[in-house]
């Protein structure tokens, strides 16, 4: 960043609760504040949270380009893998709860938390918390979380048993901890028939009519998208082509082309693999496959 654009932000951080927007130049100031580098975004966010202190009503006293450096600027950061976020970092964005998006304060704590695990120091600033609170509680649940359809109907059922309960969340926590590889090793499958043999025939029942709920999902970044992600995946990889009818539901959904780039087309690869010596539903499949899915199916 150029010195005059560093001057700029620090003056718009300082004085812009003072300053009228046609005093600033603001081409000038945007500039520098979308061409700076992360790090430097994330220290512009954290300058205007102490500017703003709690109590502020951003629609009224928020500056224009803090406002910018609040919103626009923040939640494009947590897509930055490579951007370190510490916990002194998170505590600080943390008091910014009163004018930055809380769906984005979450994600810089899941990512904490994904990043290093629930140290102490972690997990007392989120219990002291109301914004994070839930977080907490939902890292630790194994069962399906609710905003997947088939997750909804999964958790309900699971819910409403007692007998089966325990053995289904015990198999839930190994999925949710140890997803499959693309083609699952003897010691997965292995632990999993052991997890699944409470279950009987139960299991199948239960998962052919949760996964024929399955549809695409447009939220596939949250922590819940990936928990159920995971636990799809392992679900998946439990059946056969006994199974085939609800297998060739899946993989249409998998290979909806609103589907592309998100992680239902890997679960699409997995079905054929599944169903790769059962010729007639590859077959009834071929239509809704893309062609490299064709290739990896036929080829």
């Amino acid at each position: 960043m150029s010195s005059r654009g560093a001057t700029l932000l620090r003056r718009f951080v300082k004085e812009a609760k003072g300053v009228a927007p046609s005093k600033l130049r603001e081409l000038e100031v945007l500039r520098a504040i979308h061409t700076a580098s992360p790090d430097v975004q994330m220290d512009v966010v954290e300058e205007c949270i102490r500017a703003y202190p709690a109590g502020t009503h951003p629609r009224t006293e928020l500056g224009k380009y803090a406002d910018i450096a609040l919103n626009d600027l923040f939640l494009p950061l947590l897509r930055d893998a490579a951007l370190p976020f510490s916990v002194q970092r998170a505590r600080a964005l943390l008091s910014g709860a009163h004018v930055l998006p809380r769906t984005g304060i979450v994600k810089v704590f899941e990512r904490l938390a994904e990043q290093n695990g629930w140290t102490e120091e972690l997990r007392s600033i989120v219990l002291e918390s109301d914004v994070l609170r839930a977080l907490h509680a939902s890292a630790h649940d194994p069962l399906p979380r609710a905003g997947d359809a088939w997750a909804q109907v999964a958790r309900s059922e699971i819910e409403a048993t007692t007998s089966a309960r325990e053995a289904w969340t015990a198999l839930l926590t190994f999925l949710s901890r140890n997803p499959p590889a693309f083609e699952p090793d003897d010691r997965w499958t292995a632990e999993v028939a052991k997890l699944r043999g409470p279950l009987g025939e139960d299991f199948r029942s239960h998962v052919v009519r949760w996964l024929e709920q399955t549809a695409v999902s447009v939220d596939v970044e949250s922590a819940r998208a990936k928990h159920n992600a995971r636990l799809l995946h392992g679900l998946v990889a439990m059946l056969d082509a006994r199974d085939r009818r609800v297998l060739v539901h899946v993989a249409r959904v998998a290979f909806s082309p609103i589907a592309a780039g998100l992680y239902l087309p890997k679960l699409g690869y997995r079905v054929l693999r599944i169903l790769r010596d059962e010729p007639q539903m590859l077959a009834e499949l071929a239509p809704a496959l893309p062609r490299r899915a064709k290739m990896y199916a036929f080829g």
